[in-house]
């Protein structure tokens, strides 16, 4: 585990950093503006992960995005973590394991947080600035807003009262009984059979 006295946490010219040519991210010019917004209003609050080369750079593990946000914002140095002379699969390991590795939100919660902030008692921002920074769109910033507003037990009450329709429809159409008239072919009797609909 990593301390923070230790030697391998380093400040390095962002000059000497490149840019890794197996980085597996998309690239997305939305996005890229929005991570250079937030950097612009926050800083490096993200360390950058590297590995040192025999050219003296050091390639980007995990932060190539943040590394050309940095370049657009001519950031000059970087806190980096300098895995040292590694591997390429060593590397690759270490960008999938720290990228991916990442937990799934929990929209409600969300939804209350950036409703406070937009809206609440002690709203600090608006809509269209969190547009700036966060990775959502506009309509779905104010749609997460609204979800806070929404009526969660008038819509269950609403679906159950469906579901219960619906089934009652079902169990309507399985209890139709179906008289069938029939004529025995050897002796011409005719005859009725019944039975319920399935």
């Amino acid at each position: 585990m990593a301390k923070l006295n230790d030697p391998r946490w380093i400040e390095l010219p962002v000059g000497k950093l490149v840019g890794a040519d197996w980085n597996y991210k998309v690239e997305d010019p939305d996005q890229a503006e929005k991570l250079i917004a937030n950097i612009k209003r926050n800083g490096q609050v993200e360390n950058i992960l590297v590995r040192e080369l025999d050219t003296g750079f050091f390639e980007v593990i995990n932060g190539n995005h943040r590394l050309a946000a940095f370049n657009h914002l001519g950031i000059k140095k970087a806190v980096c973590f300098n895995f040292g002379p590694i591997t390429d699969s060593q590397a690759w390991r270490i960008a999938i394991e720290t990228n991916e590795t990442k937990f799934k939100r929990d929209d409600a919660k969300l939804a209350v947080l950036i409703k406070e902030m937009t809206s609440g008692s002690g709203a600090e921002f608006n809509v269209a600035d969190l547009n700036t920074t966060m990775p959502f769109d506009r309509e779905t910033l104010e749609g997460f807003s609204q979800m806070v507003d929404f009526d969660w037990n008038a819509f269950k009450k609403a679906n159950d009262e469906q579901l219960k329709a619906l089934q009652e429809k079902k169990d309507a159409k399985s209890n139709v009984t179906i008289t069938v008239e029939a004529t025995c072919p050897e002796c011409g009797h005719k005859f009725q059979v019944s039975g319920k609909k399935k």
